[in-house]
């Protein structure tokens, strides 16, 4: 099976123990012959390349599917990497999905792997959106050693979305509109617009927040004199104004949001 090792590489990598004994053996030549099978003793795949590679969105509703973006500027080959969700080892080996030989994604290009793919590109695993599960991608480095490239967390799901970065190639993950093969978009509420407003001193100030994806707004922290209503709109006692930031909850089915939205007066 395979063991962690220490690397200097920005990328986790990991490395297969040596059991001469079990090489011997008829079943740990059997292993052996499977593994090599899927191409993860292929030093011929290793590239400097895997920056470049993400997960970028996960379904886990049935038909499961996951999509990987290219955020570099460039071509890249990813034959033979694997995608699983599982630890890199010789014991799982139906849950190890090879990229097959020519298989490469054009700068800012997706591609999707899912369970009823066609061919080459069929998922032989999934994720439990009641349990949520981690899925990774890995490169072969050398005939013993595989690096993580990059993996994605991803929680409980609720219906009717998926989880992934919230925009394309980002470092933001959360709950995501189902947008295979298409640009990401977040499910969680979206603010719109400038986040501050001047008001005229001596007076009550009304606001109305812009947002989308929003069904509830919440004040973080209550204040004597400032409410907001379900619907977004802020309201400031003249007695409050000021140079004032108030973080406000935006919330809906899914999730939700805290933004900062700064007062003054003048």
């Amino acid at each position: 099976m395979f063991t962690p090792v220490k690397s200097k590489s920005r990328f986790a990598s990991v490395k297969m123990g040596t059991d001469h004994n079990a090489v011997r053996s008829k079943a740990g030549f059997l292993v052996f012959a499977l593994v090599a099978g899927l191409g993860l003793l292929n030093p011929a795949a290793a590239s400097a390349n895997g920056a470049s590679i993400v997960i970028n969105e996960v379904d886990c509703h049935g038909n499961d599917w996951v999509e990987l973006f290219n955020r570099s500027s460039k071509s890249v080959d990813i034959s033979d990497w694997i995608l699983t969700d599982k630890k890199f080892s010789t014991k799982n080996l139906l849950h190890l999905y090879k990229f097959p030989a020519g298989t490469s994604l054009a700068s800012h290009a997706r591609l999707v792997v899912q369970q009823t793919g066609v061919g080459v590109l069929q998922l032989p695993f999934g994720i439990s959106c009641a349990k949520g599960g981690v899925v990774r991608l890995g490169q072969p480095i050398s005939p013993t050693s595989i690096t993580l490239i990059d993996e994605l967390a991803v929680p409980i799901v609720p219906a009717h979305v998926t989880y992934g970065r919230a925009v394309d190639g980002s470092d933001i993950k959360e709950f995501t509109v189902p947008t295979k093969r298409v640009k990401n978009k977040t499910a969680l509420p979206v603010a719109l617009g400038v986040q501050s407003k001047v008001c005229p001193k001596h007076r009550t100030c009304i606001i109305s927040l812009r947002t989308t994806q929003t069904t509830k707004f919440q004040l973080v922290k209550k204040q004597s004199g400032v409410s907001i209503t379900s619907t977004g709109k802020l309201t400031i006692a003249a007695s409050q104004l000021g140079t004032k930031t108030y973080q406000i909850k935006l919330i809906n089915t899914v999730g939700s949001r805290v933004i900062k939205f700064r007062v003054t007066s003048k």
